[in-house]
């Protein structure tokens, strides 16, 4: 039925991933290959995949992707770009029709990448990307011992704000939320254009809060944001993980809340 066999499909994403792990401009240019062909764009660019492009570009700008940056950065990302070209090398090899057999030898990750290859969404996105990402946390938990613990506080934020915002487009349909939380538009540009809510320092600085930001005005609005952010969330840690854990198929999302708060690393 194919000319190669799975097992080769794969061996050759994980090579072409492997070729482009040298730095993050490397890995950019990947993620923006992958999303032109599966990013089920509107009009034109990247479509579903602009806000983890955004992103991926704030990584980039911090520096934690280029050798002698994060370790724990580098292990997260190189994750998520393992799972997306195993998916798609799936979804080629199968003609866009891969077997229930052979999903089922698949990762969680990646079955949940072919899902949102078989029907690009907001939804599917989020399920792939999220997915993905709660791997690469539990995978480099050791890596995460090794940061500073401003950083580790930030990591924190990180996964908070990036279920929220899946919280968000799952919650939302048919509101006015549901355009903030859609992953085609601008609003992960915007705050992570933000250097108080994404810094450009690595490690991240100490929390500054609202009156120690009290410098120019564009320092109040970013401060203020942030503790409108993450008080919304503080409110909501507990029932937010429960339901991450059955959008994401994932259990172990139970036990990084207790008492309200996040437990990592």
């Amino acid at each position: 039925m194919h000319r190669n066999t799975l097992k080769s499909a794969l061996a050759e994403a994980r090579r072409r991933v492997e070729a482009h792990a040298t730095d993050g401009a490397s890995r950019l240019a990947l993620r923006r290959a992958f999303y032109a062909r599966y990013g089920d764009p509107l009009i034109a660019g990247e479509g579903l995949g602009t806000a983890e492009l955004d992103f991926l570009e704030w990584e980039v700008r911090r520096g934690v992707l280029k050798p002698g940056g994060s370790q724990w950065w580098r292990s997260v990302n190189l994750g998520l770009c393992q799972d997306a070209e195993a998916a798609a090398a799936v979804w080629e090899w199968a003609t866009h029709a891969p077997s229930e057999a052979v999903l089922a030898s698949l990762t969680p990750a990646v079955r949940f990448w072919i899902h949102f290859l078989r029907a690009p969404s907001a939804t599917t996105w989020y399920r792939a990307h999220n997915r993905s990402i709660v791997d690469g946390y539990f995978g480099a938990l050791a890596s995460a011992r090794d940061e500073a613990p401003t950083e580790q506080a930030f990591l924190r934020q990180v996964l908070d704000r990036v279920l929220f915002a899946e919280a968000l487009n799952e919650n939302s349909q048919g509101t006015a939320l549901e355009f903030a939380a859609n992953p085609r538009f601008v609003a992960v540009a915007l705050l992570v254009s933000s250097d108080t809510l994404y810094p450009l320092t690595y490690p991240a600085p100490p929390e500054r809060g609202l009156l120690s930001s009290l410098v120019n005005f564009d320092d109040v609005l970013d401060s203020a944001l942030e503790v409108a952010l993450d008080g919304a969330i503080d409110l909501v840690r507990e029932p937010l993980y429960r339901a991450a854990a059955v959008w994401l198929d994932d259990s172990r999302l139970l036990g990084l809340v207790s008492s309200g708060k996040l437990r990592y690393p």
